[in-house]
């Protein structure tokens, strides 16, 4: 292919011309434009406005409600299939209320007009065949326990098998219910009031009008706890199979509810599991299920899982509504190729291919900025609150400080994020974030490519290096592909990076006090910068190389404080003893230690002469890395900050948090490590501090030693 020509400005677009094709191919702004539309709503954040159906919510009378589907723990309502009275003088009234079209897990509480009766207080809720489930106390006063030693609410409660019977409380009592009033495979709840003497108070306002059960719902396959199931994921362990639900149990795990979506043939779309790759459920699974740290902060950490899935769903949502709900969870996504279909959590996937000038065979057309209606600086919408009643209810917004006041001119432009499924706000922020992350990942580029491209799929990451126009190992996600006859494949990429799926660190959440105050952190993106053409790392947002900028340390420059440089072996500070065994793939730096490696070998930093922090400015330090190979007997590696230039900088001492050895061989190889490093704020009493984040060994591992650092991450404190 000839070389690539040089960029040309064109009202906001840049493209190079390549080989001509047909016309019906030429990639303009018309067919970006459309593109961009359709890459807009497939990445689109998940704005389920499809309202619930009053059986979700409230308990109704229908002969036509659609069956109620809970996963993880939700409230529900549901339908009312029986109510009569008895007794002298109607005293007392039962109720037959449905929540699911399946077998739960058990109850947790009900509520009564927002009235919580947890389970504790009911006396034996097992209704088959002596629990009578009387409510026998009163906590947090409910006020439905028993006054003057004497119930007035009864409370038993059916999980929904498939061979459960009858409710002997009702067809003892009402001769209309016999042996055939079941409701198999539906869990329901069968209530009794009692308006007994002295007991009128309770009553005073009639009976309750709005009746649901905070329940734990469906249980599902897990394929990680299949001693049959195998894959690249690895092999399971225990007692499940895909084809007997009796093996399976209750999860809150959004991979494992969404295979259990698919597959079931009563209430969802009914596939046949041989359509459903489990690897990729598995490998979701276990992404969904690890635990990040939360506020408050403190040790041990305070942990929640990264995702979870509790909603009520039911069959009059289309398949697709109920898929929605589920992805939006863990801002996943699902694929079909190869036959079947895969499901992925939000998380980075290494790049599967990479690309330079020989693999592109036609015009490219790429475009930075996004169209106005795909540009957002802060993230804001609503979750499921168990603590405000399972009521719908704000998450504190995630904003970008950077894009709104450099990009967007500090006007706020806001994205909706409507969580069906998600009951933490600190889930609901990271899920906000996972979003506002890709807020400047707006690159758009078309282009035709040769065969190679017939193997990638939409999903796929994939690096580019095109030297002339700066770009070296440049990350993109896979969003659209077309085959050409006779030409290629035209491929529709969109920027990415590794940095836009990590989690925030712990000062990164926004909190609320016992007493309503507000505290958002202030938290600041490091600046990509002007990278250098040929940078073998340019593309990283995280590893941009920046020029020194002199001896000029009295001007405070965001542009130069926000920006981080790989030491390219070699090149830099104490790194000739370092060797970058790999490069940057997909935005991991790989380095090993040679033989000879002095002490104080820099891993990663920035260049002396950079300002970084001034006085009475605190910081916090993000790294993620992985020992690759080599198992250290001696060393340290140290993490944290030294000071610039001794003979204008006095007083600041080198301050580090040192990993040994030891823990670094102990370090499950390939397992990444989140480190965090938070600086006391500067010294005073100077006109100019300045120090920098270093990386380094304080003495030598040894020489097998093999690292990967996929982030170096700093944010603003104070």
């Amino acid at each position: 292919m000839p070389a690539v020509a040089p960029w040309v400005a064109n009202l906001g677009w840049a493209y190079f011309p390549g080989a001509s094709y047909a016309g019906a191919l030429a990639i303009g702004s018309t067919i970006l434009a459309v593109t961009a539309y359709n890459i807009r709503k497939a990445n689109d954040l998940k704005d389920n406005n499809f309202g619930k159906s009053p059986g979700q919510q409230l308990i109704v009378r229908s002969t036509t409600a659609a069956r109620n589907i809970v996963y993880g723990q939700a409230e529900v309502g549901g339908v009312i299939t029986y109510q009569n009275t008895r007794g002298i003088d109607n005293q007392t009234m039962d109720m037959e209320v449905i929540h699911t079209g399946h077998e739960i897990e058990g109850f947790v509480a009900w509520r009564f007009d927002n009235r919580e009766v947890p389970i504790a207080d009911v006396d034996d809720i097992n209704a088959s065949p002596a629990g009578n489930g009387a409510v026998n106390a009163d906590t947090n006063s409910h006020a439905f326990g028993p006054p003057h030693s004497t119930s007035v609410m009864f409370l038993r409660g059916w999980l929904g098998t498939a061979t459960q019977g009858e409710d002997n409380a009702l067809s003892g009592n009402y001769s209309e219910i016999t042996t055939t009033h079941r409701h198999r495979s539906c869990a329901r709840s069968v209530l009794r009031f009692d308006l007994a003497f002295g007991t009128e108070q309770v009553w005073d306002g009639g009976m309750p009008r709005a009746i649901t059960a905070v329940i734990k719902g469906k249980k599902v396959y897990d394929p990680r706890l299949d001693s049959t199931f195998t894959g690249d994921w690895g092999t399971g362990s225990g007692s499940h199979r895909v084809a007997t639900p009796g093996t399976w149990e209750w999860s809150d795990n959004p991979a494992l509810i969404w295979a259990d979506y698919r597959i079931d043939a009563v209430l969802g779309p009914g596939w046949d599991s041989g359509r459903i790759d489990y690897n990729s459920v598995a490998e979701a699974a276990d992404l969904c299920d690890e635990l990040v740290d939360i506020p408050p902060a403190g040790s041990p950490a305070t942990q929640e899982k990264r995702f979870t899935c509790n909603c009520v769903l039911d069959t009059g949502m289309t398949p697709r509504e109920s898929i929605e709900v589920i992805l939006a969870s863990m801002a996943g996504n699902e694929r079909q190729f190869g036959g079947t279909w895969h499901v992925y959590a939000s998380a980075y996937e290494a790049t599967s291919f990479t690309l330079d000038e020989d693999d592109f065979i036609g015009a490219v057309e790429f475009r930075k900025q996004p169209l106005t209606a795909d540009r957002y600086n802060t993230v804001r919408g609503y979750y499921f609150d168990p603590d405000r009643e399972y009521k719908q209810s704000p998450f504190l917004q995630v904003q970008d400080s950077t894009l709104l006041s450099t990009r967007d001119s500090s006007r706020e432009l806001f994205a909706e994020l409507k969580l069906h499924a998600t009951n933490s706000e600190y889930m609901a922020q990271r899920l906000a974030y996972r979003h506002l992350n890709q807020a400047d990942n707006t690159g758009l580029l078309v282009a035709l490519l040769n065969y190679k491209a017939a193997d990638m799929r939409v999903g796929n990451t994939v690096s580019i290096t095109l030297d002339e126009i700066g770009w070296a190992a440049k990350v993109f996600r896979v969003m659209q592909i077309r085959f050409v006859p006779t030409q290629g494949f035209e491929v529709t990429l969109k920027e990415d990076s590794s940095a836009a799926y990590a989690d925030p660190a712990v000062g990164d959440y926004a909190t609320r006090t016992a007493a309503g105050v507000v505290v958002f952190p202030a938290i600041r993106r490091p600046e990509p910068g002007a990278g250098v053409a040929g940078d073998s790392v340019v593309s990283d947002p995280w590893f941009i190389r920046r020029a020194a900028i002199g001896d000029d340390y009295t001007v405070y420059d965001p542009a130069y404080c926000w920006t981080f440089t790989q030491l390219t072996p070699g090149a830099g500070e104490h790194t000739a003893d370092i060797i970058d065994t790999g490069g940057v793939v997909g935005g991991v730096l790989q380095v090993s230690l040679d033989a000879s490696a002095a002490a104080s070998s820099v891993l990663f930093g920035v260049p002396n002469g950079e300002p970084m922090f001034f006085e009475g400015e605190q910081f916090r330090l993000n790294l993620k890395i992985r020992r690759v190979s080599g198992s250290p007997t001696a060393g340290t590696m140290a993490i944290g900050t030294s000071s610039l230039n001794a003979d204008k900088v006095t007083g600041v001492a080198q301050t580090f948090a040192s990993i040994s050895a030891a823990t670094v061989a102990a370090w499950t190889a390939n397992e990444w490590q989140f480190l965090e490093y938070t600086n006391a704020p500067n010294v005073s009493g100077q006109t100019s501090i300045y120090v920098v984040p270093r990386a380094n060994f304080d003495s030598n591992f040894d020489a097998d030693t093999e690292l990967e650092i996929d982030m170096f991450n700093l944010t603003r404190v104070s």
